[in-house]
């Protein structure tokens, strides 16, 4: 590795971690970008206090300051885990899952179709209804 994008005019500069095989840019703005020697890249956005990590199979995680975690996989998918621990699922097929801390799961078809299900701690139970549209 080497810390050519590193710029004193601009006050940004990179430092490398011999320990860990990485590099970590400091931009002027606040910003930190660290590169791995595996090709996880992980970048913190100092003014909204966010991170950013995204590993070498194309997986993107997002960490906000409030505990919410979004997760965007290479299929288009994308998982958002809320501070309430509520989940929102939207799969790259188009449908949409909600499931509430409770265990209920709201699940949206494509054609708009709600279908209400709660899942209990038991993996074998699980009640099921269908809803309607809107």
């Amino acid at each position: 590795m080497n810390c050519q994008r590193a710029d004193e005019s601009s006050k940004n500069f990179c430092e490398t971690e011999p320990a860990s095989s990485s590099e970590i840019f400091r931009f002027a703005n606040g910003d930190i970008e660290n590169v791995l020697s595996d090709g996880t890249v992980t970048y913190y956005y100092d003014e909204i206090a966010t991170t950013q990590t995204t590993y070498p199979d194309g997986l993107q995680v997002f960490e906000f300051p409030n505990g919410q975690e979004e997760r965007y996989f290479v299929d288009g998918g994308c998982e958002i885990i809320f501070p309430d621990s509520t989940q929102k699922n939207i799969h790259s097929s188009g449908i949409t899952e909600v499931i509430y801390p409770d265990g209920l799961c709201v699940t949206e078809d494509l054609d708009g179709t709600k279908r209400i299900s709660q899942i209990l701690k038991s993996p074998q139970k699980s009640a099921n209804s269908v809803g309607t549209k809107g």
